[in-house]
């Protein structure tokens, strides 16, 4: 059976009808959907036909214009109709039109659409009034071939040739080359058009094409034409023609077969060349278009109504439409289309009109449509199922009704519960207990429920359930009463109350809801004190843990689970296990739950403050609102029943929904989702860009805001469809979007990202990722790589430079410290030594005096001391000296020099320790050194000398020598030991020297700390 036939209404048969009740967002006008007919005698008959449910789409919706000619729908999901007056596409939301713009050669060659074909590029073949167009969805430009021609249909070929027919031509047109070939033409042109499509069979497949050759006489018959595709012969072949009279249909199908349409219809076999009419066509009926669908299913449109005919089993089916509402749609259809989802599209010349198969078969029925028009007939809070399948409506404000006969009883304002046995009626309502025995025509009697004191009246009745042995139970404001259903007798009363329940003066609560299960046991729901209990042995009333505060409005017993409760509460829906007695715990979250029905072991429907619910086994949830028929979206508490042929009906603020749940089927299709359009901002402009089709997208640094628009075309229930989106690079996480079809980001920084997106449809079935577009962002000049590797490479040129530049300092330092270091040896060595020298030859003249002779020994040895600093200035000037080694080498033999005949030793463990002393700083060591070394050689007496030099981290070194010491009048009072502290002090270094007598001497000069002395 094809997908279009499950979902079918059911047309109840009588003498009165119900109209149907038809709301939700989704519905433009929706008609010929489930009537419902109820027999003055209130009987309800099984379903004799079937009926449809249309909704129309037109002008007012946004549609350019009511003429709809052609219909496709292409590879990304997309509606696209041609209208008289424009080309539209339509994503379930809204509708974007293209059409002819005077002076632009890349627009439509005419607004007037007559052919849509879609090739496997995805550019779409647009037939004109004026020529035919290839258009480009992705840029909504087209480029026209073939102009001046009214196209009749079109079709595309697997290799891109594409067929065309005219009003006289048959032509095939290769687009690659722009080359057009004639198959067929008529001299004169024809009046009438010529239809094209594709045959395909079991043994044979090739094109055909049929049209009306009217008769040279000008008589009212007309011959039927049909011509095949050869591709032996390259040629159309004739394959039937017959005269005939009236209109005709040319509609060609999978199984070889020509649709002809008239008051006669039937269609032409193309293997026979036989014609078979239609059996059991309604007298008087035309058929106006036909189309074949998925599963070998033609629809027929006819001026009374649609038929649909199974080519396998020849089964025709006729939908009969009202003739008031379906005018447009009982008119001349134009074109039809079945999408991808089975929704039957049909294109009229007034509008566009929906058939949508998995459309809940919710009935709705409410005041004005098998209710009474008037105030508080519309809110049901109790139902009940008569014998004969009449239903008994409690209302708030209008007491108890009759669907469809809209007989009002009094027996109080407000009727909370409904329950038959047998053929008497209990009812509970604001004015106490009734019963009305033997039938509707009977009154109903009052049962005096026993009440605290005289003063008091009868007390309100909030429900009825069956007790044990052939009683009652009766839920009151604060009893349960037990009630022979004979006798209407009293049994006896259960008080209700919690005196443990906080914040309460009234230690008596209301009784919302009763209910007994198999071991006896009776269930309490009460207003704001819980789950109560009362044990079938002692009586003793308890309440259960952990429901305190909770308003339980409905209580039933799970039909398969032992110990199993379902309560309908302010919380949700908990299940109790009364065996384990373990907290309940809410399966519908923050809904408020007002009824459960229990249609299979762990299968609830439920009524709502969100809809009707359907808990699944497994525990997922399906909520069904107004948008899909239902007519209500809050329900009330215990207005819900399970009729005798499987039917629910629960009761809202609206009146009744009815429905079979078997019936609610689960719509598999899901559309993937689709990015619409990327606009970009800045603060002072906005860019929107088409980004169909599109994979990437640059923007610049300065489009700040950036906001993205998709949709899922899914043209069932589009406001149901849910989204969700990611921004790779930013954040890899899925985020739930609901309902909404954009986002937003702002101040993203410069990089790449892809944008994904996906969609499920209204019953849960998920799409997965659709489109994607990688957005890159372009950063500032600073930010670029190209910035950054020519800061890199300035960077490193300039630290070349620097190095250039210190090398050349250092060479010319060098330079400087050579030739320094020649001058002094050259130039003052020299004359010093030559002074030295001059002393000593006029020392030895015999004429001078003591007191001469004294000074100029003292010049001379001045001289010569002079010459010894200046050879140690000349020897650290000298570049080639920079060497711990060669310092090391000069200290050993200056100390071998100073101390003939004692024992010297120098010890390092570290060959390079002077390596990270500049020259200023290795000298002054040295002179420290020196020293040290000379105060020995004077003073000390010592017989061994040892130097120690360590580099751990900085330089430390050690000289200490085993002579006589200082005194305590030592000190560095010497010119020496002062000239040794000076220069630590110099170099930052710390100057420690320890004397003892009869110890020697110790002398450290430490760089890793700050100087002592």
């Amino acid at each position: 059976m094809s997908r279009l036939g499950r979902m079918t209404s059911m047309t109840y048969c009588g003498t009165s009808h119900l109209s149907p009740c038809f709301r939700g967002p989704r519905a433009a006008w929706r008609i010929g959907a489930w009537l419902l007919v109820l027999a003055a005698n209130t009987s309800v008959a099984q379903p004799s036909n079937e009926s449809l449910q249309f909704e129309r789409i037109d002008a007012g919706n946004g549609l350019s214009n009511n003429v709809v000619t052609a219909l496709l729908q292409d590879q990304r999901g997309f509606l696209w109709i041609g209208t008289s007056d424009g080309l539209n596409r339509y994503d379930g939301y809204e509708f974007v039109t293209y059409r002819s713009i005077s002076g632009d050669s890349s627009s439509l060659s005419s607004s007037s659409i007559t052919a849509l074909q879609e090739e496997a590029s995805g550019d779409i073949w647009v037939g004109t009034t004026k020529g035919m167009n290839r258009f480009d969805p992705t840029t909504g430009t087209a480029r026209r071939f073939i102009q001046d021609l009214r196209i009749a249909s079109l079709y595309a070929e697997s290799d891109s040739s594409l067929w065309v027919s005219t009003g006289y031509r048959i032509m095939r047109y290769d687009p690659r080359r722009d080359e057009t070939t004639l198959y067929w033409s008529s001299d004169p042109p024809m009046v009438k058009e010529v239809e094209a499509s594709s045959l395909a069979s079991h043994d044979e497949s090739g094109f055909a094409f049929a049209f009306i050759a009217p008769q040279e006489d000008g008589a009212a018959s007309s011959t039927v034409r049909v011509l095949q595709y050869s591709a032996a012969a390259d040629a159309l072949v004739e394959r039937w023609t017959r005269k005939r009279s009236g209109g005709a249909l040319h509609f060609f199908t999978r199984h070889n077969r020509v649709w002809l349409g008239s008051h006669d219809p039937g269609y032409v076999d193309l293997r026979s060349g036989g014609f078979n009419p239609v059996a059991n066509w309604p007298n008087g009926a035309t058929i106006n278009f036909a189309f074949e669908a998925r599963d070998s299913v033609a629809w027929l449109m006819s001026d009374r109504g649609v038929a649909r005919y199974d080519e396998v089993t020849e089964e025709l089916t006729f939908h009969a439409l009202e003739s008031g509402a379906t005018a447009g749609l009982s008119g001349t259809a134009l074109s039809m289309l079945e999408d991808r989802a089975g929704i039957v599209w049909v294109g009229t010349r007034s509008g566009l009109y929906k058939h949508d198969p998995n459309v809940k078969p919710f009935i709705s029925v409410g005041p004005g449509s098998g209710l009474p028009d008037e105030p508080g007939a519309g809110t049901v809070m109790a139902i009940a199922e008569a014998a004969d399948e009449t239903l008994d409506v409690g209302t708030f404000g209008a007491g108890l009704l009759r669907v469809n006969t809209h007989t009002a009883t009094t027996i109080g304002s407000t009727v909370w519960a409904l329950h038959y046995v047998g053929a008497d009626l209990w009812a509970g309502s604001s004015d106490g207990l009734f019963v009305r025995r033997g039938g509707a025509a009977q009154p109903f009697e009052r049962v005096r429920l026993p009440v605290p004191d005289s003063t008091v009246g009868q007390p309100v009745v909030f429900d009825i359930s069956p007790g044990s042995e052939g009683t009652l139970l009766v839920a009151g404001h604060r009893d349960v009463h037990r009630v022979d259903v004979k006798s209407g007798r009293v049994i006896s009363t259960a008080r209700i109350y919690r005196p443990d329940l906080p914040g309460v003066s009234d230690q008596f609560v209301s009784c919302q809801s009763v209910a007994i299960d198999e071991a006896g046991t009776i269930w309490i729901g009460t207003e704001g004190a819980g789950l109560a209990r009362i044990d079938p042995a002692s009586d003793a009333l308890s309440f259960v843990e952990g429901t305190a505060g909770m308003t339980v409005y409905d209580v039933q017993v799970a039909r398969a689970a032992a110990g199993t409760l379902w309560l309908a509460t302010d919380r949700g829906l908990l299940r109790y296990d009364t065996i384990k007695t373990t907290p309940a715990v809410s399966l519908t979250g923050d809904a408020l739950v007002f009824s459960v029905i229990e249609t299979a072991p762990h299968e609830l429907w439920l009524g709502t403050s969100r809809g009707i619910a359907h808990v699944k086994p497994g525990g997922d949830i399906r909520y069904f609102d107004e948008a899909d028929g239902t007519g209500n979206t809050e329900y009330n508490r215990r207005a819900a029943i399970r009729r005798n042929n499987g039917e629910l009906v629960f009761g809202g603020l609206n009146g009744l929904t009815l429905f079979v749940p078997d019936d609610i089927g689960l719509n598999t299709h899901a559309s993937p989702a689709t990015i619409l359009s990327v606009r970009t901002a800045s603060r002072d402009t906005a860019i929107d860009h088409n980004a169909l089709g599109l994979e990437e997208l640059t923007v610049g640094y300065r489009d700040y805001q950036i906001a993205i628009v998709f949709a899922a075309p899914d043209f069932g229930a589009p406001d149901r469809t849910l989204y969700r989106y990611r921004l790779r690079g930013l954040d890899d996480r899925w985020t739930d979007a609901g309902h909404d079809r954009s986002v937003n980001y702002t101040n993203l920084s410069p990089g790449r990202y892809t944008f994904e997106v996906a969609s499920a449809n209204l019953d849960g079935v998920d799409a997965g990722v659709g489109d994607a577009i990688e957005i890159i962002i372009r950063p500032l000049v600073h930010q670029t790589w190209y910035f950054k590797i020519a800061v890199a490479a300035l960077v490193a040129a300039l630290l070349f430079l620097a190095y250039r530049y210190r090398v050349a300092r250092l060479v010319a330092l060098e330079r400087m410290r050579l030739r320094i270091a020649a001058d002094l040896h050259d130039d003052i060595g020299s004359r010093l030594s030559g002074l030295a020298l001059l002393s000593d030859v006029v020392g030895n003249d015999s004429s001078l005096t003591t007191e001469s002779r004294s000074r100029l020994d003292h010049i001379s040895e001045g001289a010569r001391q002079m010459v010894d600093t200046l050879r140690d200035i000349v020897w650290f000037v000298h570049p080639s000296n920079d060497d711990s080694a060669v310092l090391i080498d000069r200290m050993t033999a200056v100390a071998q020099e100073l101390l003939p005949g004692i024992d010297f030793e120098l010890i390092t463990p570290d060959a390079r320790v002077f390596d990270r002393m500049d020259m200023q700083q290795r000298r002054n060591v040295f002179l420290v050194f020196k020293e040290a070394i000379t105060n020995v050689a004077r003073h000390a007496g010592a017989r061994s000398v040892r130097v120690t030099l360590t580099n751990n981290p900085a330089l430390s070194m050690q000289i200490a020598d085993d002579g006589i010491g200082f005194g305590d009048d030592g000190g560095l009072g010497g010119h020496g030991l002062k000239n040794m502290a000076w220069r630590a002090q110099q170099v930052g270094a710390s100057l420690e020297i320890v004397s003892r007598p009869t110890g020697g001497t110790s002398v450290t000069l430490d760089f890793n700390s700050t100087g002592r002395q």
